[in-house]
């Protein structure tokens, strides 16, 4: 498989060789049929493995205290807890980002929009784990301040 570098902002990126498709698989996600960066899991693995650190980097620099779709599909050591309201997971679906990719709540009169399901923010999540890096802890501190 042949990589090439790719552009941002009409120059070439300093970091790793990844395709456009490979860069946004590994940060947003899979879109099977609309963009297919992999050929199958394994290839996308082994290019998180050797590009992790450069993507978690352009990504707590572009958004702090979050991390790209590969890390939550590769290293998350637990999914995110729910904090409010009731989930019931399809059977068989996995999880998106740290949370079951499909579910549904219960059908009944008395559930409202309060009810429906909400899970812990991913910078709580990373928090609580201690998964934060250095410069992340300070972002939470300064947002803490201005609340």
């Amino acid at each position: 498989m042949t990589n090439y570098r790719y552009r941002q902002r009409g120059r070439i990126a300093k970091g790793p060789e990844l395709t456009f498709e490979q860069k946004f698989e590994l940060t947003c996600g899979p879109w099977p049929g609309v963009m297919d960066g992999f050929s199958n899991e394994k290839d996308m693995l082994a290019a998180w493995v050797r590009h992790r650190a450069f993507l978690i980097a352009e990504r707590i620099k572009e958004k702090p205290c979050t991390r790209p779709w590969a890390w939550w599909a590769f290293e998350s050591p637990e999914p995110r807890q729910l904090i409010k309201g009731v989930c019931i997971p399809f059977p068989g679906c996995g999880l998106w980002c740290g949370i079951p990719s499909r579910y549904s709540w219960p059908n009944d009169d008395n559930i409202n929009s309060v009810d429906r399901p909400q899970w812990e923010s991913e910078s709580y999540y990373l928090w609580r784990l201690g998964l934060l890096m250095e410069g992340e802890k300070a972002v939470l501190e300064t947002i803490n301040e201005e609340e």
